[in-house]
């Protein structure tokens, strides 16, 4: 997990799968340096809102994948 803030107050945060099979990650706010409150997530590569971060979205990443979000606080 890679995590960077940016300059309107979002959080850019990579995750990579550096596996040879896909995966669920659970992505916890606390981990990321945030509290639990709900907050947009959206996948940048595809332009599609994933959920409300609320607490713990799971989600899932094909083996080499990376999947880069930006959580609007």
């Amino acid at each position: 997990t890679w995590e960077q803030h940016l300059f309107n107050g979002s959080l850019a945060v990579m995750l990579i799968n550096r596996g040879s099979s896909g995966c669920d990650i659970p992505l916890k706010a606390g981990d990321v340096g945030l509290l639990d409150k709900q907050k947009q997530v959206r996948n940048l590569w595809s332009h599609e809102e994933i959920a409300d971060f609320k607490a713990e979205p799971s989600l899932h990443i094909q083996p080499h994948e990376t999947l880069l979000l930006k959580i609007i606080r």
